[in-house]
């Protein structure tokens, strides 16, 4: 019964996205944006059913890199629990609703992050096996090969840094370098030609950032200078070839979140601060120039995986506590677009 879960899902989630109102949240002036406000009597243009909870991850973990590719949810890497340093790689059948094998790591990589492009998943950067060293590592992988492919390094070893795909090529933004210091590089790699280029440096340099992108542009959402009080709500947009742009604030300061794009929204998730973890699952409506704010989730976390499955939110694993936590969850959210 569990394949029709996902049909199921979607009947349900349009009587519920019916009537829910979600806030639409004004964005305030502050240090790192433009004060982007709503104008009186603008739409919401996304609304959501509810969080649901998909098959548990079989590796308990925090700090993974995630992605899609061909249907599978591939959960790479991270802590697991006891600070193990994971080669885990563990592939979820989204039709099926089972996880599927797929090859370990040929190293142990946490704080990496991971996109797809045509059909092909990349893994870069990261921290490896000596505690918190950032790593030039760059591995390939495709649904049906048996290991993973050693790439050449990317140029700035970077970990904890976000990534996101535009026009086929692969953007890695922000990040802790080997020398511990925080990285305004974006470099840009293009699979097809196998080679890289600079884009113009991260005006906010931070690392625990998450960065999405939708519409051609890419996104870097809030993130950390350093320990957990060093939260920032530094909002900034990268349209290629021209420059970095600040946007509204993020409405909740925080790093350790993770960030992906869905119903013609940018999606904060999560993250953590020395208190505590965050529940806030915060949309930014790129038409309007306003965040919204969405379910929260039922198990704040950080470190955790956020992936768009068509118009689903899909939240991976991550510590549900400050530090090194670990979790098996994964939860789904609809969304649905609407037009004003």
């Amino acid at each position: 019964m569990r394949r029709y879960t996902w049909v199921l899902l979607a009947l349900i989630s349009s009587v519920l996205m019916a009537g829910c109102a979600l806030d639409p949240r004004g964005a305030p002036d502050g240090e790192n944006g433009d004060g982007i406000e709503a104008e009186p009597g603008v739409e919401e243009t996304v609304q959501a059913g509810a969080w649901t909870l998909g098959e548990p991850v079989p590796t308990p973990r925090t700090e993974v890199a995630s992605t899609l590719v061909d249907g599978l949810l591939v959960v790479i890497g991270g802590l697991e629990e006891g600070t193990v340093f994971s080669t885990a790689v563990e592939a979820l059948d989204l039709e099926e609703e089972a996880w599927v094998d797929a090859p370990d790591l040929p190293v142990p990589l946490h704080h990496a992050r991971a996109v797809t492009v045509n059909e092909t998943v990349h893994v870069m950067g990261g921290y490896n096996a000596i505690p918190f060293q950032a790593t030039p590592t760059h591995l390939t992988w495709s649904p049906g090969d048996e290991a993973w492919s050693v790439e050449d390094p990317i140029p700035n070893p970077r970990g904890a840094h976000g990534a996101a795909v535009v026009d086929g090529e692969i953007y890695l933004v922000g990040g802790v370098g080997v020398d511990g210091g925080l990285i305004a590089a974006v470099d840009v790699y293009d699979p097809g030609t196998d080679t890289w280029r600079a884009e113009a440096d991260l005006p906010t340099p931070r690392e625990h950032l998450g960065v999405a992108a939708l519409e051609g542009e890419v996104y870097a959402i809030a993130g950390r200078t350093g320990g957990l009080d060093t939260n920032l709500d530094a909002f900034e947009v990268l349209t290629p070839g021209e420059g970095w742009a600040s946007l509204a604030s993020v409405p909740t300061p925080r790093g350790g979140l993770y960030a992906a794009s869905a119903a013609g929204h940018v999606i904060a998730v999560g993250g953590e601060s020395p208190e505590d973890t965050f529940e806030e699952v915060e949309a930014y409506d790129p038409g309007a120039g306003v965040w919204i704010e969405l379910p929260a989730l039922e198990n704040p976390r950080h470190g955790l995986g956020v992936d768009a499955y068509g118009d689903t939110l899909i939240v991976t694993a991550g510590g549900p506590e400050p530090g090194l936590s670990v979790s098996d969850e994964v939860s789904m959210l609809p969304l649905g677009e609407q037009e004003p």
